[in-house]
């Protein structure tokens, strides 16, 4: 009998193991169907919730890259901006500058030169310009705020020498006063001389002035007479500065 209850308990273990074995493994399986029934509503809702996103980050690539195309062209257009203002400045600087200067646009032939040597560097009472053969000939006439102050004579490649009607012995016909015909001298450093019979009225500050030119360039400064002599010097000057003459009109 001993035996036989020995042999049912060892049914029973094994029975008890078996048992258990079959719901362990059963569990697992179960629970690894239940894992992926939850997960799957979740990952596929993940998706859904992820797929607008990537659109809009799609979208904020594209607008982020076309922003950057349009700061670039207005960075562009405002360049071309600066560029067409600094042109018209330098356009309207220009036609101030000759306006102060006196030049005349009447001519199309007319020509603006930079002074690039004169008094006391350049000798003799000359200016040198910076237009050459290619642009000026000898004999030209030059002028300064709209007043005569010589001829060029001596042209070089790229460059051209003015002799100033001031240079000493220099004649040139002037008048005096507006009815006073006579002529003048240059003296050296834009001083001139006159000639004058004492008879002949002139007076301190009449206006001086080139035959053709309507405007006057000097007003007299000076007259100098003498008991023994019957004439009188009448004396004037450029009404500038030799040496502060930065451009020239070629006429």
């Amino acid at each position: 009998m001993i035996g036989g209850r020995n042999k049912k308990s060892w049914r029973y273990v094994v029975g008890i193991i078996t048992l258990i074995l079959i719901l362990v493994f059963f569990r697992i399986n179960f629970l690894e169907s239940a894992v992926h029934v939850v997960a799957k509503p979740i990952m596929k809702g993940g998706q859904m919730i992820a797929s607008p996103f990537s659109g809009f980050t799609s979208y904020f690539k594209s607008k982020k890259s076309l922003d950057e195309k349009n700061r670039e062209l207005e960075e562009k257009i405002e360049e071309q901006s600066i560029r067409m203002l600094s042109l018209d400045l330098l356009e309207n600087e220009n036609e101030e500058l000759r306006t102060l200067l006196g030049f005349s646009d009447t001519d199309s032939n007319n020509k603006t030169a930079a002074v690039i040597s004169r008094p006391p560097r350049s000798p003799y009472d000359t200016l040198v310009i910076d237009l050459g053969k290619d642009d000026v000939s000898i004999a030209q006439k030059v002028y300064t705020k709209g007043i005569l102050i010589g001829d060029i004579v001596q042209v070089h490649s790229s460059t051209a020498v003015v002799q100033l009607l001031s240079t000493s012995g220099n004649k040139f016909p002037i008048k005096i006063g507006g009815d006073v015909e006579t002529e003048a001298q240059g003296q050296g450093g834009g001083r001139f001389v006159s000639v004058l019979p004492k008879d002949v009225e002139v007076e301190v500050g009449d206006t001086i002035s080139q035959p053709g030119q309507s405007r006057s360039f000097a007003l007299v400064s000076r007259i100098e007479t003498s008991d023994v002599d019957s004439f009188q010097g009448i004396f004037f000057n450029f009404p500038f500065n030799l040496s502060e003459i930065e451009f020239v009109e070629i006429r």
